[in-house]
């Protein structure tokens, strides 16, 4: 095992069952927020009304073995830091309305990578009416 979970999040399970059984092809692991991350979750979506804006408290990974699932879940998790007394989740998220066509998006996606932002990922509202990039 070469991945190292991140500091601030901990191993919680991991499900192979369906792969053992010959039922699937992917397993999934899931890490939670250390108790030090957690305390500062929950200061920071006590005043966030809509929850899809809420950093998550856990993460969960899919991969063919536990390694890949486990990397899976480390790309997708982030710290909840505190700066200077305020709580922030640890990325930016960019909306853009109505949506551009996935092909831009992933132009723009491109062009933040080379900038040395990390995008963690896109996407957009099937109505056409928003899409989004997630960064930091």
């Amino acid at each position: 095992m070469t991945e190292e979970i991140p500091s601030g999040w901990e191993f919680n399970t991991a499900d192979f069952s369906v792969v053992a059984a010959g039922n699937g092809e992917t397993g999934s692991v899931l890490l939670i927020r250390c108790k030090e991350q957690k305390e500062l979750w929950h200061e920071l979506v006590h005043d966030i009304e809509d929850d899809n804006l809420w950093p998550p408290l856990y993460v969960q990974g899919f991969g063919r073995t536990l390694e890949e699932a486990i990397k899976d879940a480390i790309n997708k998790a982030e710290p909840v830091m505190k700066e200077e007394g305020i709580l922030i989740p640890n990325h930016y998220t960019l909306t853009i309305t109505p949506a551009i066509q996935p092909e831009k998006r992933h132009k723009l996606e491109s062009c933040l990578t080379e900038m040395g932002f990390k995008v963690w990922g896109g996407g957009t509202n099937i109505d056409l009416t928003s899409c989004d990039i997630t960064f930091d």
